[in-house]
């Protein structure tokens, strides 16, 4: 006997799953903070932030035999924000 079920299971791709880059603003700086890509970095606003990481992810990948592949890979921005930096910013 056989048994229907109405579940479907989808399979993710490993090789392209989002990579986490926690950033961060302090004392007038974005932070980018990235332990799968060995990598920090800084810049003056967000959007400088994001391409820095950018145009540095595909050496640190290299430099650190990292395995995967620059075309394909996929960041997931995180800003993390503390009470005491957004006291800070008040």
């Amino acid at each position: 006997m056989r048994i229907m079920t109405n579940i479907l299971t989808f399979k993710k791709s490993a090789g392209n799953q989002p990579i986490d880059v926690e950033v961060t603003h302090g004392e007038g700086m974005f932070t980018a903070e990235c332990e799968a890509l060995h990598l920090v970095t800084e810049a003056d606003t967000f959007e400088a932030l994001t391409e820095r990481v950018w145009k540095l992810a595909p050496d640190m990948i290299d430099a650190n035999e990292l395995g995967i592949d620059p075309a394909s890979l996929r960041l997931n921005f995180k800003f993390v924000q503390s009470a005491h930096d957004h006291l800070l910013a008040m």
